[in-house]
């Protein structure tokens, strides 16, 4: 009888600058979430591997930093970014504006005024709110804006459709329109979406029903 393998060890990532933190990584997980980080913002992340004592800087970790090597068949057309912002399209790929939210609030904080014995917990086919948060997805050094159209603590649809350079595991800020607060999160963008309608997104699993919960309850306050 052939022995079980051990089973898989999990990554989780840390941003020291946000707290931001996303846990429960298999490592392919991990490796496509790292790829998704532009170079200069490397530096704010830490690693943690099941069985290590510490964290440890992201780019120490030669393991996930290391590029993908794939081999394209067919190479990608030209594509040239239009300098003149009047002709761009809306939702297409702007610079930080000024009402970047100045606070971003990490779910841990929106757990601390939650008494977790009397919460009713979401259930795990989340309820949909249709709500328009402003949505911010940062990824490879390059944004893009968009509104929801609804969304909820598993996911979101957004009114414009993501561009192609939207792939994999991204940052996403979501921010409420009245207050100016936001919220990171991780996502991935939902497969099986025709290119023309790619304006769905999920939300990366936030590791426990108390987190979902948190997320939910700041999404409708």
């Amino acid at each position: 009888m052939r022995p079980k393998a051990p089973p898989p060890k999990f990554w989780c990532l840390v941003n020291s600058r946000t707290g931001h933190m996303i846990k429960g990584l298999a490592f392919n997980e991990a490796r496509a979430a790292v790829s998704g980080f532009s170079e200069e913002s490397r530096t704010d992340w830490w690693v943690w591997n099941e069985g290590w004592p510490d964290w440890k800087p992201l780019i120490q970790v030669r393991l996930l930093i290391e590029p993908m090597h794939r081999t394209m068949k067919i190479e990608p057309p030209p594509f040239q970014i239009q300098s003149d912002k009047n002709n761009r399209r809306k939702g297409d790929v702007e610079v930080l504006q000024e009402d970047t939210p100045h606070k971003v609030f990490h779910l841990d904080e929106t757990l601390e005024d939650l008494e977790i014995s009397k919460v009713d917990f979401v259930n795990r086919v989340h309820r949909r709110i249709h709500r328009r948060f402003k949505v911010r997805i940062h990824q490879n050094g390059l944004e893009f804006v968009s509104y929801t159209v609804d969304i909820s603590a598993g996911g979101m649809q957004l009114e414009d459709t993501l561009p192609e350079w939207v792939a994999g595991y991204c940052q996403v800020f979501i921010v409420k329109l009245e207050t100016k607060k936001a919220i990171e999160v991780t996502c991935s963008v939902v497969e099986n979406q025709k290119p023309t309608e790619r304006t769905r997104l999920q939300i990366l699993n936030l590791g426990s029903r108390e987190m979902e919960n948190a997320l939910d309850n700041w999404l409708a306050a």
